[in-house]
């Protein structure tokens, strides 16, 4: 009766296990499966998200907007007070001959001296560096926004190529496809005689430029979208992502006034033309201020 005991324990013990191995396996498989499955599928971008990448991850953007804060750093280097200055001197020391260097000595020989300095800018211009410090940091901030300008346009114009590449790409697959479809009707018709072998062949040298097309298309389509990943930032996007969206005419309602509003936003260039125009600037009449230095100085002399 044990040893019966024993067999059926063993038994089950096998059947847990291997229950328990066909299920972990079976886990595994699922696992491997959803990451392959994900893997493949490429990632979807449209215009508003690759503009957000583009300007979130574009390095040159990032080390233009450092700028701002260099300009920053030079506005407080401006408004810096100028410190005194402290200058001490010694004459006739005795630096060769040790043993002279007396009490004696120092009341008769050597000579000493100390000043004090401090200098006063007038003219208001400490006041002047400041405000130069201040239009330069201005300047850069529309620089900047120059820069974001640009490459908002140039990021919607190389998605727009690339949706252009995706379009042709597809005709192009489409009148393959097509195509195809006319050399196996034409197949079967010179199995029933009804055309010759050379009318045949012509038909399927025809075929070459449909596949030269597509393959034409699939190069395009490439480059197009390694030039956006390109502004986009190469860790914005993976190497397989696509573009979304139709290719599609949408009119737009504008009139002169229109265009001209949006042709004067407040830019870089065309802010500094509009302002050199309508408020030319008024700069103070610069004179010439003496600059003013307190020395303070005590001597010793024998």
């Amino acid at each position: 009766m044990l040893r019966v005991r024993q067999t059926l324990c063993w038994c089950r013990m096998e059947k847990f296990c291997s229950r328990l191995i066909s299920k972990s396996i079976f886990a595994f498989v699922v696992v491997l499966l959803a990451a392959s499955a994900t893997a493949q599928t490429p990632t979807r971008i449209n215009l508003d998200q690759a503009i957000d990448l583009a300007l979130a991850h574009s390095h040159t953007l990032k080390a233009t907007r450092t700028q701002i804060q260099q300009n920053q750093a030079q506005e407080v280097t401006a408004s810096l007070r100028p410190n005194p200055t402290l200058v001490w001197d010694a004459l006739f020391l005795p630096t060769f001959t040790a043993q002279d260097f007396t009490l004696n000595s120092i009341a008769n020989n050597q000579q000493f001296d100390m000043g004090v300095g401090y200098l006063f800018e007038r003219g208001g211009k400490r006041q002047r560096r400041v405000e130069a410090a201040r239009d330069a940091t201005e300047v850069t901030r529309y620089q900047v926004s120059d820069s974001e300008r640009a490459l908002t346009f140039n990021v919607a114009q190389q998605f727009i190529a690339a949706q252009l590449a995706q379009s042709v790409l597809e005709f192009a697959t489409k009148d393959l496809d097509s195509f195809q479809q006319t050399v196996k009707i034409s197949e079967d018709r010179y199995k029933a005689g009804d055309i010759s072998e050379g009318d045949l062949l012509k038909i399927k040298i025809q075929l070459l430029q449909f596949q030269t097309d597509v393959a034409g298309a699939e190069v395009s389509k490439v480059q197009a979208l390694a030039s956006l990943r390109q502004l986009l930032g190469y860790d914005a996007v993976p190497d397989n992502f696509e573009v979304a969206g139709e290719l599609e005419y949408q009119t737009l309602d504008l009139n002169l006034d229109d265009l001209r509003s949006r042709a004067m936003m407040p830019v870089c260039s065309t802010f500094s033309m509009q302002n050199a125009v309508t408020d030319p600037p008024n700069y103070p009449i610069v004179r010439p201020w003496p600059t003013i230095c307190f020395p303070l100085n005590s001597s010793k002399r024998p």
